[in-house]
């Protein structure tokens, strides 16, 4: 639903804070949300007669959207990781992010799998 894809969106934004990023004036984050479901769904036409009074909807349960929320978060963490290494217009190389490499800082930060 809708309101449910806004919602989902939003959690983008704990993904940008545990980067660190997103509190700064310069931030300017804008988060969006697609949806597959009910392709069928015939489109607005008020001049159109004989369509059906009521359509079917198929949605997840509120009870049950608590995961695609934190899912929407470790995106981006995923995104950032999937990053390769580029060089820019300048020449400078800017690595991508691994995995091993991202596992080294939090354990030297004291983080360790068993906190989260």
């Amino acid at each position: 639903m809708p309101h449910q894809w806004q919602r989902l969106a939003q959690r983008a934004s704990i993904g940008i804070a545990r980067t660190g990023g997103g509190t700064e004036d310069s931030s300017g984050d804008l988060f969006l949300a697609f949806s597959k479901g009910n392709r069928d769904l015939p489109g607005a036409d008020y001049g159109r007669k004989g369509l059906p009074f009521s359509s079917t909807l198929h949605r997840v349960n509120n009870d049950h959207i608590s995961p695609l929320f934190s899912a929407a978060a470790e995106a981006i963490i995923n995104a950032i990781l999937a990053g390769e290494d580029m060089l820019t217009d300048d020449g400078v190389l800017v690595p991508g992010l691994s995995g091993d490499t991202l596992l080294a800082v939090l354990r030297k930060t004291g983080w360790s799998m068993s906190r989260q």
